[in-house]
């Protein structure tokens, strides 16, 4: 389990979490930010209203919850998006997010289950006008913490209790200094 530590980052007003499912997340880490702006993408709206959560905003095609489910979300006031689409209920979630101006996002079971949806949502991560803007996006579940970072110099802390760190380039174009971690590196490409 992890124990997260909320950031000064996330008590501002931009900051907001997205659950999509809770398949590897522990049920700690919602209850931790139960106080805190939600969006529940598909069956995480679900799970976020059985914690009592009322998320700020819901959308999906919810194909993932009972006729019955998807019938009391759209009372609710859930954003139905059609099954055939060109963007996945994560992506709407983001898109959303920009619009609102969140540029501080947590976004919770991402990475459990299926591996096209795991891959599509490292691509959201890509995004240029977020990595631009530096909007801070962060896919956690119990084992990870994924986020992307542009060109700049970057201050990490472990915030998550983990022992493992890890820098994989995203382009070609790709050249690395890190220090203050056991394995050190001065420019590397």
């Amino acid at each position: 389990m992890i124990k997260e530590h909320i950031t000064k980052t996330d008590k501002h007003d931009n900051h907001i979490n997205i659950l999509c499912t809770d398949i590897n997340i522990d049920a700690t880490l919602i209850h931790q930010r139960q106080n805190e702006r939600w969006i529940g993408v598909d069956r995480g709206a679900e799970v976020l209203l059985s914690y009592d959560i009322t998320p700020t905003y819901m959308v999906g095609d919810f194909d993932s919850v009972d006729e019955g489910v998807k019938a009391e979300l759209i009372e609710q006031g859930a954003t139905i998006l059609p099954e055939d689409k060109d963007l996945t209920d994560l992506d709407q979630a983001l898109r959303w997010c920009d619009k609102n101006k969140f540029t501080s996002v947590n976004v919770y079971g991402a990475t459990g289950g299926r591996l096209d949806h795991f891959m599509s949502a490292i691509e959201l991560l890509k995004h240029p006008k977020r990595l631009e803007e530096k909007h801070s996006i962060r896919m956690i579940d119990d084992q990870n913490v994924l986020q992307m970072f542009d060109q700049g110099k970057y201050h990490i802390t472990n915030h998550f209790d983990m022992k493992y760190v890890s820098f994989i380039q995203q382009s070609d174009i790709c050249t690395i200094a890190i220090e203050g971690f056991k394995y050190n590196l001065k420019k590397q490409r």
